[in-house]
């Protein structure tokens, strides 16, 4: 049963806005990350390899975006497992100019396009995503029903699927770091801290009877561990760590920089036409309504 999750943010990236860096994907708003942000994902590999006193992660998930997945190789070689890519964490856009065409989603069909950039690690081949953003952007209150509905499924997949793992850690972006905090410990108000190469840690609470909460409920209603409830019922117990860079916290993006109305200036898209049908597939994949239990 899941009992742990480590959430982290990127290294420090290059300037997207910057007409000089082109993106080694070659898509829309991908940056890599810059030499500093090369040398905090290897502090936070070493780190998370060996966390004072916590678990090591089992599991590793990362946004499909360039930056996240440079973040996660470190914690991936060292530990010998793969990063499995999932579009429920990537970044947010806020909505798209109209006329300028949609955001990107990078890598939503599978991995292969990645491979060859990261030959020293596994990007896990057939694992499929739980959720699709819209590709038109977000408000703010859409990002926060987004994260829900990603972890209302996604918690129970990962125990469904990988029952004898308590912990995971996932690489996303600093306002999927924020929202994920909020969504798990029900708060969405809570000030996440979200510097570069930074730390969260999340943690199931127990319940009165001594279980991990809802254990005993799910485990009557004959979905053994996989129908745990996923939002609200976890405490944090690190908010933003980053003692172990050694320029400590950088860049972060707080979460009392967002408008809490989801009133947002309106982003620039990729400036390709598209149809309707271009921002398909969308919301929770298909086949993983399964893992949400009501």
């Amino acid at each position: 049963m899941l009992e742990t999750i480590y959430i982290c943010r990127h290294g420090a990236r290059q300037d997207w806005l910057d007409p000089a860096h082109v993106s080694v994907t070659k898509l829309y708003h991908d940056p890599s990350l810059s030499e500093q942000g090369l040398e905090q994902a290897q502090h936070l590999g070493d780190f998370l390899s060996a966390p004072e006193d916590s678990p090591v992660p089992e599991l590793i998930f990362s946004s499909p975006f360039y930056r996240c997945v440079q973040t996660s190789r470190p914690l991936a070689q060292k530990l010998g497992e793969p990063v499995h890519l999932e579009m429920g964490v990537m970044e947010w856009f806020s909505k798209a100019r109209e006329g300028s065409g949609l955001h990107t989603r990078p890598h939503a069909t599978s991995p292969k396009a990645l491979v060859p950039h990261f030959p020293e690690i596994t990007l896990h081949p057939t694992y499929t995503h739980t959720y699709y953003p819209s590709r038109r952007g977000e408000a703010v209150e859409e990002l926060h029903a987004r994260i829900e509905g990603f972890l209302a499924a996604w918690v129970n997949r990962v125990q469904a699927d990988w029952p004898e793992v308590k912990t995971v850690v996932i690489f996303a972006h600093a306002a999927t770091v924020i929202a994920l905090g909020r969504a798990l410990v029900g708060d969405n108000h809570l000030d996440v801290r979200s510097g570069t190469c930074s730390t969260s840690k999340y943690v199931r609470k127990a319940a009165p009877n001594g279980h991990a909460n809802g254990q005993a409920n799910g485990q009557a209603n004959g979905h053994a561990s996989a129908s745990l409830p996923a939002l609200g019922t976890w405490d944090i117990e690190w908010n933003g760590k980053t003692s172990y860079l050694p320029g400590g916290e950088l860049r972060s993006w707080s979460g009392g920089q967002v408008h809490p109305e989801g009133t947002v200036v309106e982003d620039q898209g990729d400036g390709l036409s598209f149809r309707d049908e271009d921002e398909l597939p969308l919301g929770l994949a298909k086949g993983m309504e399964k893992h949400v239990f009501i």
